[in-house]
C-alpha cells in the first residue's frame, strides 16, 4: 500500500492561509492557521484509498499514537507559492 501513496509526493493541492495574532503578556506573535480543501481532488482521493489519513500542514498538532496502516501525508509550501505534498510515511 505505500507504494501506491509515493505517487502522491509533488502533487499540489489547495491550502488556504489565515493571519491569526497570539497575545502572551505583553508580547504579541502573528502567525497562520492553514487548511487544505476537502473537496481537492487530489485529497479526495487519498481518503478514498485510506480513511485515516493525516494530512499534515505546518503547525500541525499530531498525536503519538502509532497506527502502522495510517498514512501521514506531509504538505509544504513550494517556492513558488504552490502547496505541495512533500512526503508519505506510515504510522
Amino acid at each position: 500500500m505505500s507504494d501506491a501513496f509515493q505517487d502522491y509526493i509533488g502533487k499540489e493541492i489547495n491550502v488556504s492561509e489565515e493571519p491569526v495574532e497570539y497575545k502572551f503578556g505583553d508580547e504579541t506573535y502573528k502567525d497562520f492557521n492553514y487548511s487544505y480543501d476537502k473537496n481537492d481532488p487530489v485529497i479526495k482521493d487519498i481518503f478514498n484509498k485510506n480513511a485515516s489519513a493525516r494530512i499534515i500542514l505546518p503547525n500541525t498538532m499530531l498525536t503519538m499514537d502509532y497506527i502502522p496502516t495510517r498514512p501521514n501525508v506531509y504538505v509544504d509550501k513550494d517556492t513558488n507559492g504552490t502547496w505541495r505534498i512533500t512526503d508519505v510515511r506510515f504510522g
